[in-house]
C-alpha cells in the first residue's frame, strides 16, 4: 500500500462512495470540494442543502498506524487497518466526550444518529466536523517572526497568546 502526500486527493479514491457514506450523517450534500490543506488527513469542505457548512476528514488508516511515510520496512506481520480505525475511533470519541462535558475549545466530530463518529471506506476512515469560519477564508501564511522564540524571553503561554491573536486577524 502506497501513501501519497496529503495535499492532493487520494489516488483512486471513490468520491461517490464518500458522498454515499456522508448520507449516514443525515446530511443532504449540495457541494463538496477537496481542500489541499493540513497534515495527517485529507480534507473536504461540504455545504449541505440548508447552507450548513461542514469539514469532512478522510484518514488513510495506514498513516494512523505508521505515520505519513507508511511502513518503512517490509512488514513480517500483516498490517491491521482495523487497529488504525479503532485508534482513530477512540480518539474522536474521547474528543466528543470532552466537548459534551463542556470543554468548548475541543473541536470534536459530530456523531451520526447511531452514535458512531466514523465510517469505514475500505482503507480510509471518514468523519464530519462542524465547520469553523476560519476554514472558509484564505489565511495568510504566518511568518516565523510573528511567533516568539525562547531566545527573546517568550514563554509558551505568550507564544500561544500571539498565535491566538493571529487566528482572529482577518
Amino acid at each position: 500500500m502506497e501513501t501519497r502526500g496529503l495535499n492532493s486527493e487520494p489516488a483512486g479514491f471513490n468520491r461517490e462512495a464518500l458522498v454515499s457514506a456522508l448520507e449516514s450523517w443525515d446530511l443532504e450534500i449540495d457541494e463538496i470540494r477537496y481542500l489541499p490543506v493540513g497534515a495527517g488527513s485529507h480534507h473536504y469542505r461540504m455545504i449541505d442543502v440548508e447552507g450548513g457548512r461542514w469539514f469532512v476528514t478522510v484518514d488513510e488508516l495506514i498513516v494512523k498506524l505508521f505515520g505519513m511515510m507508511g511502513p518503512t520496512y517490509e512488514s513480517w506481520l500483516e498490517v491491521d487497518l482495523d487497529a488504525g480505525f479503532d485508534v482513530l475511533d477512540r480518539a474522536f470519541r474521547t474528543a466528543l466526550a470532552l466537548r459534551r462535558a463542556g470543554l468548548e475549545f475541543v473541536h470534536a466530530p459530530i456523531a451520526r444518529a447511531d452514535g458512531e463518529v466514523l465510517i469505514r471506506l475500505e482503507d480510509y476512515a471518514v468523519s464530519v466536523f462542524p465547520s469553523s469560519t476560519a476554514l472558509w477564508r484564505r489565511r495568510p501564511r504566518v511568518p516565523v517572526s510573528a511567533c516568539c522564540l525562547r531566545s527573546d524571553g517568550c514563554t509558551p503561554r505568550r507564544a500561544l497568546s500571539r498565535l491566538g491573536s493571529l487566528s482572529t486577524t482577518p
